[in-house]
């Protein structure tokens, strides 16, 4: 799946996208934290959104 088929299905724009994957990169040591730490930012706004459609 490419970038922009990953941040369409997450119904936000590309520029979001990469300002969480930044995010993601500044606050990780390593490949596993960075992928823990965008999981996280990206359920979290998921998930937000999911609260405040109900």
């Amino acid at each position: 799946m490419s970038i922009r088929n990953f941040a369409t299905k997450l119904k936000m724009k590309r520029e979001e996208f990469w300002k969480y994957i930044s995010i993601s990169h500044k606050k990780a040591k390593n490949n596993n934290e960075f992928v823990d730490y965008l999981i996280d930012i990206l359920s979290k706004k998921q998930m937000r959104k999911f609260l405040i459609l109900k």
